[in-house]
């Protein structure tokens, strides 16, 4: 789906006075947050749109991971500084 196309389905819902449905992280109340699985069911699901994060690490790869940072052998490393 391109932007435009989720945007004329934003409008649609809000021209008939109706509210969009997001699947944050996905398909979450089944899944992992942010897993493969959940984003997946997400999209096959009635849901309007599949809202997740990305992330880059150090070493320019694109990750899909909610926080900032993450917790390491005890210690909190941000996502951007990890290779």
């Amino acid at each position: 789906m391109t932007v435009n196309e989720f945007k004329k389905i934003i409008q649609n819902k809000k021209d008939s006075n109706q509210i969009p449905t997001i699947a944050h992280r996905g398909n979450s109340g089944e899944f992992n947050d942010n897993s493969l699985e959940g984003l997946i069911s997400a999209s096959k699901s009635n849901a309007d749109g599949v809202e997740f994060d990305v992330r880059k690490t150090k070493d320019n790869y694109l990750i899909v991971f909610h926080n900032n940072a993450v917790e390491i052998n005890g210690k909190t490393e941000w996502v951007r500084n990890i290779e």
